[in-house]
């Protein structure tokens, strides 16, 4: 598997790296039409990551994973909520809706509803992920 090595500026200069180990999620989320050039991107490639290591992480989005990508990004967790916030309501209106409505089901076949970021992250975890009942090993 190869690894892809993407970057995240703060705006002030400071270059943070890592590593897509499973370049998949990268390839899903520009398959559902998700714009890389959004900082909700970035967060939500590494956000899977993170669940996939630790799936229990879904259970505690607000209190634990927004400030862990805080920390690790050198921002807020209000910018990475609005952020990832952004990045699903311009994919789920704008995005390939055939893709969505398999990863998502049912619930792509509603425009009306967006998804909040829990639920995005969840159906993409579990979809690149089929196997994980959602507990930690």
């Amino acid at each position: 598997m190869s690894t892809q090595t993407l970057q995240k500026t703060n705006g002030k200069s400071n270059i943070i790296f890592f590593r897509l180990e499973a370049n998949e999620i990268h390839n899903v989320l520009l398959d559902i039409g998700m714009k890389p050039n959004l900082n909700g991107f970035i967060y939500i490639a590494y956000s899977l990551e993170l669940i996939r290591e630790n799936p229990e992480l879904l259970q505690h989005i607000t209190k634990g994973l927004y400030i862990d990508l805080a920390k690790y990004f050198r921002t807020t967790p209000s910018s990475v909520e609005r952020a990832m916030r952004h990045a699903v309501t311009v994919t789920w209106l704008r995005g390939e809706r055939s893709i969505l409505q398999q990863i998502f089901g049912p619930l792509a076949d509603n425009e009306a509803y967006i998804p909040s970021n829990t639920v995005f992250l969840a159906g993409l975890h579990h979809y690149l992920n089929p196997y994980d009942c959602g507990q930690a090993s």
